[in-house]
């Protein structure tokens, strides 16, 4: 949905993935797992002006639920749902640009987070 320079971009996801191991260790118990989640989320988007160039400054939010919760030990038993948010701003002018985000991921339960700060420069030449 998109209105003026406002771009609001809901969005549902389902994530799989099969591991396979070829050791046992104490973490697991058989050789190899295969784990589901869904998603549901929103992308927000501001685009404007500025100097020259494009400035783009963004939030995601999102809601991620495990649902193959089979027993299986986790690294981090806290990672059945979590919520995510990401904030940043791109800016662009001609063959260059910037960009810088903050991510916050959160396990519903309080009892594990993580923070990342991320940036880049890119430019042709």
């Amino acid at each position: 949905m998109q209105k003026g320079k406002f771009d609001l971009s809901p969005y549902a996801r389902y994530d799989i993935s099969h591991i396979k191991m070829k050791a046992t260790d104490t973490l697991t118990n058989s050789e190899s797992s295969t784990d589901e989640a869904l998603a549901i989320g929103a992308d927000f988007n501001y685009i404007s002006d500025y100097k020259g160039g494009e400035l783009t400054r963004f939030v995601n939010l999102e809601y991620k639920s495990d649902i193959r919760r089979d027993g299986t030990d986790y690294i981090s038993k806290n990672a059945e749902q979590e919520v995510t948010m990401k904030l940043g701003m791109d800016y662009q002018v001609k063959d260059t640009s910037i960009s810088v985000n903050y991510e916050r991921v959160q396990a519903t339960n309080n009892k594990a987070h993580s923070n990342g700060i991320e940036g880049s420069l890119r430019w042709k030449f």
